[in-house]
């Protein structure tokens, strides 16, 4: 199988130590078989400029290698960046702030829906994430049948629009 890997953090010369993990699943991959594309941040620092580079050199590598899967660790950025870059389907890896962060900054919450919506499927590295995202799922739902209720009574106009709840798990 053909993966396309996107993540923020992969050990590069300057910082050795950031993403190790992104790095031994790549490897993993690799050992079964698979083969792997990176289209990666490398280092520490910089500016939020480097989130366009990122988003510029996936949709690049997209098109070159034509992945039968992208896999992006976080929801966002780079899971929004995975979803954005073509049509293969997406493997997103939910890790903590990236569910935590949902709300936090406005947009996040959907950037988030999106990248939920477009994956094929969404892993939690814990428990505890699993359950915070199925709250949230949940309390995304209540929105959005209490906004389409409104909505169905003429009461609420357009708020139904936008109040889409993350998909359930399969």
């Amino acid at each position: 199988m053909r993966i396309l890997l996107v993540s923020q953090m992969y050990p590069g010369p300057a910082d050795p130590d950031l993403g190790v993990f992104v790095r031994g699943l790549e490897e993993q991959l690799v050992a079964r078989g698979h083969e792997v594309e990176r289209a990666v941040l490398d280092r520490r620092g910089v500016s939020k400029v480097k989130y366009l580079r990122l988003a510029r050199a996936t949709r690049a590598a997209s098109r070159r290698f034509k992945p039968d899967v992208v896999y992006a660790h976080f929801l966002v950025p780079t899971g929004l960046i995975g979803a954005l870059a073509g049509r293969a389907p997406l493997v997103v890896t939910a890790h903590g702030r990236d569910v935590r962060n949902v709300g936090w900054l406005p947009g996040i919450g959907a950037a988030t829906r999106f990248v939920a919506r477009r994956a094929a499927a969404i892993i939690a590295v814990s428990d505890y994430l699993r359950r915070l995202r199925a709250a949230r799922r949940r309390d995304a739902d209540v929105r959005r049948r209490r906004a389409t209720a409104l909505t169905a009574r003429g009461q609420a106009g357009d708020r139904a629009h936008g109040c889409a709840p993350l998909r359930p798990d399969p």
